[in-house]
């Protein structure tokens, strides 16, 4: 494939990376055109209203958790948070659109080991534009991605659609360093990363904490979007390397 194609589109940077290493003498043929979101659809859900501020601050994560991707830093997190500040308790709710076990393990039942079952809005599978409608009444949408090496050459597909809903974003996980190469100097502020979990769910409580404290000062979202993902974008970039490869 490699020596037949006029150009191999890899859809991070760190996959770009990997593959000219790999094949050096042919490192001009790839190129790095990211996924994008649906900007017809981000649209149309942005457009819809908010329900009124109740004083919640609501984490919003979408998909399937398994294996590496453990519900566990979240709620762990959660668990330190209270511990520290007993009276966020009623004003921070997590909130998981998706299957509700962790493997064979309901996430509830991980959820009251750490002691935050009240905090947990369990909403089970639901379509996708009903997802998108979750993502854009929350507060920050998560994008937990696996550890390890290969996970740094992905991105989770989410991520695009967050990013295309304006939402504040916290990124786990190995994906940081893919989502961190994306927008280089132009990384917006209301995008975190936090590549490594603690087991206890300091690091991720003390994050969730200040991303609290900026949301209730008003300073947490910045609807700074510089770098266009669109699929519209994506399409034209394709389209412009096909160009070039096959005049």
């Amino acid at each position: 494939m490699v020596r037949r194609a006029a150009k191999i589109i890899c859809n991070t940077h760190p996959a770009e990376d990997d593959f000219s290493s790999r094949f050096p003498d042919k490192a001009l043929k790839f190129i790095a055109i990211p996924n994008g979101f649906d900007g017809e659809e981000s649209q149309q859900v942005r457009r819809e209203a908010r329900p009124a501020d109740d004083g919640v601050f609501r984490l919003v994560h979408t998909g399937v958790f398994y294996g590496p991707r453990s519900p566990e830093p979240f709620l762990a997190g959660l668990g330190q948070i209270v511990r520290r500040r007993p009276e966020l308790r009623d004003k921070m709710r997590f909130i998981q659109v998706g299957p509700t076990n962790y493997g064979q393990v309901p996430i509830a039942d991980v959820a009251d080991r750490f002691g935050v079952t009240d905090m947990i809005e369990l909403v089970g599978s639901v379509d996708h534009h009903r997802a998108l409608e979750f993502i854009a009444s929350g507060d920050v949408a998560i994008a937990a991605s696996q550890a390890g090496a290969d996970a740094q050459l992905q991105i989770p597909r989410k991520f695009y659609e967050y990013f295309g809903l304006a939402k504040p974003i916290l990124v786990t996980g190995g994906a940081c360093k893919a989502v961190s190469m994306l927008f280089g100097q132009k990384m917006p502020p209301d995008i975190w990363l936090l590549e490594d979990l603690d087991a206890d769910g300091q690091g991720l409580g003390s994050v969730i904490e200040e991303m609290f404290d900026r949301w209730q000062g008003g300073t947490l979202a910045s609807c700074d979007r510089k770098i266009d993902l669109s699929d519209e974008r994506m399409a034209a970039d394709i389209e412009i390397e096909l160009i070039k490869a096959c005049p």
